[in-house]
């Protein structure tokens, strides 16, 4: 493969990581009444980051929207909110900088050491970014399924399972920690590029004063 191929492609699975994150953190389910636990299955009711939603008989959706932005929620939803806030903004830093290190793009620099550090500084973002998502998500799916087994022996107490949202989030922290592990992986075969450059830039200016005397 290329090296280009790879630069292309590793800016691609980071696109793909903070697409996955902007899903998670707009996808209303995180959490979702267990259907065991509910006498009817239409009902089921479901918790995002933003909303909470409940069905009813005839069918509509009535949502409510949280009060408050982030003082007074519980701590899962701060903690969630927070680490993929985060988790969104160092991934798009990162899959700016990575696609701006691509040897045929030169928006950025045509000097490759500059862009070789936009690479690094581009896996550094995607690596904290995939821990970020992956210790929010994590966070929420621990509270949800510790308060599942509390309520496992009431059979008169309803219970949430883990919603589609937190998969995705999982799924968007495996894209993003693996984007940075390439980029990571390039931009230390690229060290040796590095080096020739700059021992270029030093004989050069040399050997034009050898063909002056």
């Amino acid at each position: 493969m290329s090296s280009v191929a790879s630069e292309v492609i590793c800016s691609v699975i980071i696109l793909l990581g903070l697409c996955g994150i902007l899903a998670a953190i707009l996808d209303p389910k995180w959490e979702v009444q267990d259907l065991e636990s509910i006498r009817i299955q239409a009902n089921a009711e479901y918790r995002g980051l933003w909303i909470r939603c409940e069905p009813d008989i005839s069918g509509s959706t009535t949502c409510w929207s949280y009060k408050s932005f982030f003082i007074g929620l519980p701590t899962k939803l701060q903690a969630a909110r927070g680490f993929l806030i985060t988790s969104l903004a160092l991934s798009l830093f990162s899959f700016v900088l990575c696609i701006s290190s691509v040897s045929t793009i030169s928006c950025a620099s045509d000097n490759p050491v500059i862009r070789n550090r936009f690479r690094k500084l581009g896996a550094v973002f995607a690596l904290l970014a995939g821990f970020a998502i992956l210790s929010g998500t994590s966070w929420y799916a621990s509270d949800v399924l510790r308060k599942y087994y509390e309520k496992l022996f009431e059979s008169q107490e309803s219970r949430t399972v883990l919603g589609e949202a937190i998969f995705i989030g999982w799924t968007a922290s495996f894209l993003c920690l693996l984007g940075g592990a390439l980029a990571a992986f390039i931009s230390c075969f690229s060290d040796n590029d590095e080096t020739e450059y700059r021992r270029e830039d030093i004989y050069v200016p040399s050997k034009i004063a050898k063909e002056y005397v």
